[in-house]
């Protein structure tokens, strides 16, 4: 079998030098392989290859899903649109263009979860790995919300 010439790939080696460092930062924040596998279905050997510049293999569509899933946010696919010339909105058009009472609603319901999250985690002095991942699950929730209403006053 012979090897692919590079020439004839579609994307330069920063763009996938930039897919691999992204992937390598999202898995982190997602929890790390350890963590991320379970939620993926992808076992950590595999997730740490998607971010490793040594290797060839690169994350798929269905990882990508997920890993949007689990931070709160479309992180991973909005820096590929990105690397495209474009970029993410979402499909209700988050709400309307006006900052509302209902995301201040929204925001405060994110702290309070947040900090509930935290306080259980917290009970007992530890912060076990499940905790861990539900404070970050929460924290990406506020940071998504805080997203959208950042979005809203850029365009107002």
């Amino acid at each position: 079998m012979s090897k692919l010439d590079p020439a004839l790939f579609l994307t330069t080696p920063e763009d996938r030098i930039r897919i691999k460092a992204r992937t390598e930062q999202l898995i982190k924040l997602a929890g790390g392989p350890g963590v991320f596998q379970h939620v993926a279905g992808v076992p950590t050997d595999m997730l740490s290859k998607y971010g490793s510049r040594s290797e060839p293999n690169f994350i798929n569509a269905a990882v990508i899903v997920a890993l949007d899933r689990q931070l709160g946010a479309p992180l991973m696919l909005g820096e590929l649109a990105a690397m495209l010339g474009y970029r993410l909105e979402p499909i209700d058009g988050g709400g309307g263009d006006e900052v509302t009472l209902s995301d201040v609603t929204d925001l405060r319901r994110a702290d309070s979860d947040v900090s509930l999250t935290l306080m259980e985690a917290l009970e007992d002095g530890v912060i076990d790995i499940s905790e861990r991942r539900k404070a970050r699950t929460a924290i990406a929730s506020k940071v998504a919300k805080l997203h959208r209403i950042d979005r809203k006053l850029a365009k107002g």
